[in-house]
């Protein structure tokens, strides 16, 4: 990867600059940014606490997946990530209940969770790129890190109050898949 865009905008480091992520010393836990999730899949930054150790699992789904080479995704790992997004979207709004939220601010299109899953399928994508023939381009270093940059500003409009995190999807519901016995899943 390039250290500048074609457009000559700066392209930072995979592992980001930390940005909102959860650090020592701060008053209050806050969501993990882009930077923070990165620095513990590439095993910078310790897995220290239940959000990040889902989003670790998260990671696993996904690398199983594009390792599988199958399209759509297995069910049985499908139903996986339903579950580590839940369990993502509980700890988040266990984290955001500590803060001040403003009910007139818009509601997110989709939960943090979800997010955290599109971010980490994005990583695994950019990981495969870079160990290529080849490697990674410049135009796919740009989109990826549009994506990140996208992500963290995101996680920084949440703790500003001008978006509202959208609560865990309900596990009854038929979008959710969470996995069931083993025999009874494909």
């Amino acid at each position: 990867m390039t250290d500048v865009d074609a457009s000559g905008d700066a392209i930072p480091n995979i592992l980001g600059d930390g940005g909102s992520d959860v650090s020592v010393g701060a008053v209050r836990p806050t969501l993990p940014d882009a930077g923070r999730l990165f620095r513990v899949f590439c095993a910078v930054d310790p897995v220290d606490d239940p959000l990040v150790h889902s989003a670790v699992a998260v990671l696993s789904v996904w690398v199983r997946h594009y390792e599988s080479r199958r399209r759509p995704m297995l069910g049985r790992l499908a139903g996986q990530l339903d579950l580590y997004i839940y369990l993502i979207d509980c700890h988040a709004e266990d984290i955001m209940a500590n803060h001040s939220s403003n009910l007139a601010a818009d509601e997110m299109h989709y939960t943090y969770g979800e997010h955290v899953a599109l971010l980490t399928s994005d990583f695994v994508r950019y990981k495969g790129e870079q160990s290529s023939q080849g490697g990674v381009t410049d135009d796919q270093a740009l989109h990826h890190h549009r994506h990140w940059r996208g992500f963290d500003t995101m996680v920084a409009a949440v703790h500003a109050g001008t978006v509202r995190l959208k609560p865990p999807r309900d596990p009854s519901s038929p979008r959710f898949t969470a996995p069931r016995h083993p025999r009874l899943v494909d």
